[in-house]
């Protein structure tokens, strides 16, 4: 069995935590239940995904999706204001594109990323080389 070190903190069970990942999964939820053309053979419907981050950084596993902002402005919390992030959550899955970085406390990063996809048993991930497409917006 592993040694836990006394000083490690345990995200997991952390109440601070563990209550906006409640709240974006709620918020995921709504929003597939609430899509109403799953029977249409060609529909693109609603698609997000969220990254929530402790201790490192994401800059060493992603790249920004150029200007393709999550709406601070809006919702800069998850737990500030759960319907501003239901309705932020909602127009991003259905007009953007990337992950959205929220820290471990809650606080969503206004850039979007793109996680890069590193080969299998890769040891050192290889320099993001990919170009962006042109509906990405103008990259870093």
């Amino acid at each position: 069995m592993p040694q836990i070190d006394p000083l490690d903190i345990k995200y997991r069970p952390h109440k601070r935590v563990q209550k906006p990942i409640d709240t974006i999964r709620f918020c995921i939820e709504e929003i597939s239940l609430s899509f109403e053309r799953w029977e249409e053979a060609y529909i693109t419907g609603p698609g997000i995904y969220f990254a929530i981050i402790s201790g490192y950084p994401v800059r060493d596993h992603a790249d920004p999706m150029g200007d393709n902002p999550w709406p601070v402005s809006d919702s800069r919390d998850v737990l500030d204001d759960v319907d501003s992030f239901y309705e932020a959550t909602a127009e991003v899955a259905r007009s953007r594109d990337g992950a959205v970085v929220i820290s471990v406390d809650g606080i969503v990063q206004e850039q979007m990323v793109r996680f890069r996809d590193y080969p299998a048993g890769s040891e050192h991930p290889p320099k993001h080389s990919k170009q962006d497409a042109d509906w990405m917006g103008p990259g870093t």
